[in-house]
């Protein structure tokens, strides 16, 4: 946008005084961060409107549509790709869509989503060591962030250690774990 901005304001400085280039270009610089903000808003929307209806096939196949053209949501459209994928029991698609993208420093929400989708999609597989892992790397985020933040980190592992106790036919630590899943 700064290009552009410098090229408008080259283009328009012999056809009108100065000040009035300057504003032209400032309205339409502003023109477009309306737009940009409104893409942004259209993509919360569609979120909020698919998790209220739980379709998770619509779900699905709506944030395919997104991945096509992505721009700069492109990590959050993969990611809830691959949320989606995993609702409508499609755990190595999921997989796939996880390990199509890298994220930079993600929040605290977008690490907690990303892992715990990955260890949803190794639990229903059968592979109990990499979701085992993935509670390691949950761990170790645990460890790294705010104290202020670690609530939803904790129940988040919580719920993967009674998937881990049913999964391995721990019994006795699995109804425990549910307990204490249910009363938080």
């Amino acid at each position: 946008t700064l290009v552009v901005f410098l090229v408008l304001l080259w283009l328009l400085r012999d056809k009108m005084n100065p000040i009035m280039a300057v504003g032209a270009v400032l309205v339409f610089f502003l023109g477009l961060q309306f737009l940009r903000s409104m893409q942004v808003q259209q993509f919360a929307t569609l979120q909020r409107v698919l998790n209220y209806e739980c379709d998770a096939t619509k779900y699905t196949t709506i944030m395919e549509q997104l991945a096509v053209n992505p721009g700069k949501e492109a990590t959050a459209i993969k990611l809830c790709l691959a949320r989606g994928q995993y609702c409508s029991g499609r755990f190595e698609e999921a997989l796939e869509t996880l390990n199509s993208f890298y994220m930079e420093r993600p929040s605290v929400g977008t690490a907690v989503l990303y892992h715990s989708t990955a260890f949803g999609c190794h639990a229903e597989l059968g592979d109990m060591e990499r979701a085992q892992e993935v509670r390691q790397t949950m761990e170790a985020l645990l460890n790294a962030i705010n104290p202020k933040q670690r609530g939803t980190v904790q129940q988040q592992m919580l719920l993967m250690d009674a998937v881990l106790a049913l999964k391995e036919d721990r019994y006795e630590e699995f109804f425990p774990l549910q307990k204490r899943v249910a009363e938080e």
